[in-house]
């Protein structure tokens, strides 16, 4: 950090760690059951804790409170430990290639990277998940557009259901209020919303979890400065993400919460007094070569680990011991999510900055802040982290390159000093606007394990769920997303922009595919959903509107679920939603754990019992 950075112990004089890692976990474990055990602290797995702890159950006449244990795979994470230069990101970078099933950087890295031919992907791995890295959107879902989610939810889901939740997740539309933000917003606001078309493409401000102002009821959690550094990591402390929050709320509750621990598989337990064993490991790639993986035994176990993570738990865990439905694995969705760099536009954008810049003197602005909505899809503008100028300004820069060959010839780009007419082109890149597309897609990709290698070590079998769904590459959804937006750009600023989709997806213009045999690379997403789709039964889902696992060699006239075995995360989604998925995820999380709650008999500290 910066010299003149502010101090982030000092803005937050109450900043508490809220876990113990996880070997202190195997150190003190003394065989007794968890109540529950939660896998995984995104937005399904924080609400799960924050609405489970604290409750009390009475068992033989004798009430005590529930012990909730929850597990995170990564770090715990304070203001100032994330990378602030590009040359500090390596250590945060986890990097899965599924062609070669290759595992590379430190394992329990913030930043997890899967790399595939057909999806790749790029999650939050720390405590809070997700909302470490990501923008901290919380839109509302296409209800209408979601005919897979099951009814009740399409029913339950109310938006004044959603604002309670949104508001408990500290979301805000007041970021103009911010002192340093100018008058009609920051440069990138104002780029959007000159793309708005009364009736077409209607402009907002994006309800976002960060802090605008100082709180005197909330100190840990500082002032935004507008660094733009969302993506990487909140160096000075001001995103309200989930360790902030819930995963707050649910350490002052009693929770315990353990970092460093990955989970290989649950099984039954054949205890008495525990239904599921869950084998576990140290995320820390030396440490799990020394230590033999801890069972840990818990009456009820929650799956939060994201879509990937419980995905890959329950395919590890299936055995004729435990029936899995035959969707699991299906109905993986990307969410829509594409990019687009609408470069060298008419006026100056300030999509990122050098990384040398004190975070108080940058007016870049949260990663995102306003949304345009189109029929069918969302358009939001993004800020680049500093760390990643360098490799934002040579991809659009690349991907420039390639599209002129579908143009006809124009003037020289060379400079007045007569530089590579090739090269990044600084000015250019000062008014290029970075857009997020969020729309539908198919949702029919699947999820495998690679096979199985001759003398592979199962406790290096974490981390490697791979995406099949060549068909993505060439979705007429995705095309129509790109289209949509080229059109609104000419229609707003005539044809002197160039509209570039993602290079690593879209080499080439279309009308020049045919020099790659029309071939294209893989779809990125930071919104993967599905794998243990929600669904009526076991033949159409998962999992079923409470997150329950469905059993299909369930007899006639019992439940058929396996009693205790939940998931609760964006694996159970079973659609695109056509907004950020954050607020739906945490909304059906709340509903399912208030649900399960009562079903199991646990109440709230001081209600009747």
């Amino acid at each position: 950090m910066h010299p003149s950075d502010p101090d982030p112990g000092a803005a937050a004089t109450g900043l508490r760690w809220l876990s113990r890692d996880y070997a202190d976990l195997r150190a003190g474990w003394d065989g007794l059951a968890f109540d529950v055990l939660i896998v995984g602290s995104g937005y399904g797995g924080a609400m799960a804790a924050a609405e489970l702890a604290g409750r009390q159950v009475t068992e033989d006449g004798v009430t005590r409170p529930v012990r909730v244990c929850l597990l995170e795979r990564g770090n715990e994470y304070a203001p100032g430990m994330f990378a602030s230069s590009l040359q500090e990101l390596p250590p945060h970078l986890r990097v899965h290639r599924g062609g070669q099933d290759k595992t590379f950087g430190p394992l329990d890295a913030l930043l997890d990277v899967r790399v595939g031919p057909d999806v790749c992907t790029l999650v939050g791995n720390g405590l809070g998940g997700g909302s470490l890295v990501n923008a901290g959107v919380m839109e509302k879902p296409r209800l209408e557009d979601c005919q897979r989610l099951p009814q009740v939810l399409r029913e339950q889901l109310t938006d004044a259901y959603l604002e309670q939740v949104k508001a408990r997740l500290g979301a805000t539309t007041g970021l103009d209020a911010h002192p340093r933000v100018p008058t009609g917003g920051l440069a990138k606001t104002q780029a959007l919303r000159r793309l708005a078309q009364p009736g077409a493409a209607e402009f907002r401000p994006a309800a976002i979890t960060v802090q605008v102002a100082a709180d005197p009821s909330d100190p840990d959690v500082p002032p935004c400065t507008l660094c733009g550094d969302c993506m990487t990591g909140c160096n000075v402390g001001a995103k309200k993400s989930l360790d902030t929050t819930l995963l707050r709320e649910a350490w002052r509750k009693g929770a315990q919460i353990y970092v460093g621990g990955s989970v290989l598989r649950v099984r039954r337990s054949g205890v008495k007094d525990a239904r599921w064993s869950v084998a576990t490991v140290f995320t820390d790639e030396s440490l799990r070569h020394r230590h033999q993986p801890l069972e840990i035994l818990a009456h009820r176990v929650i799956l939060a680990a994201g879509t990937l993570g419980s995905t890959e738990i329950l395919l590890r865990s299936r055995s004729p011991q435990l029936a899995l439905p035959a969707k699991l694995g299906e109905h993986f969705s990307c969410n829509g999510d594409n990019l687009v760099a609408v470069h060298e536009g008419p006026e100056p954008v300030h999509t990122t900055t050098e990384e040398s810049e004190p975070l108080r003197e940058r007016r870049v602005g949260p990663t995102i802040t306003s949304v345009l909505e189109l029929p069918g899809r969302l358009l939001q503008e993004f800020a680049v982290p500093a760390p990643l100028k360098r490799l934002f300004e040579e991809t659009v820069t690349t991907a420039r390159l390639l599209d002129d060959l579908g143009r006809p010839p124009r003037s020289s780009r060379t400079g007045p000093g007569g530089c590579d007419s090739f090269a990044v082109d600084a000015d250019a890149m000062e008014r290029t606007l970075l857009l997020g597309v969020i729309g539908h897609d198919e949702s029919c990709g699947r999820l495998q394990l690679p096979r199985r290698v001759r003398g592979d070590d199962s406790r290096q079998a974490e981390g490697r769920l791979q995406v099949v769904w060549p068909e993505l590459r060439h979705s007429q959804l995705l095309d129509g997303g790109i289209e949509a937006t080229r059109s609104l750009v000419e229609q707003a600023r005539g044809r002197g922009a160039s509209v570039l989709p993602n290079p690593l997806w879209r080499l080439l213009p279309r009308d020049m595919e045919f020099l790659v045999q029309g071939e294209r690379g893989p779809v990125l997403t930071v919104h993967p959903l599905g794998g243990c789709p929600m669904g009526a039964s076991p033949d159409e889902g998962v999992v079923d509107d409470r997150g329950r696992v469905f059993d299909p060699d369930a007899r006639a006239g019992a439940a058929p679920v396996h009693e205790g075995l939940v998931v609760l995360d964006g694996s159970i989604i079973p659609a695109s939603l056509g907004a950020n998925p954050a607020l739906t995820i945490a909304a059906v999380a709340q509903r399912a754990a208030r649900l399960l709650a009562a079903d199991w008999g646990w109440v709230a500290a001081g209600a009747p019992l």
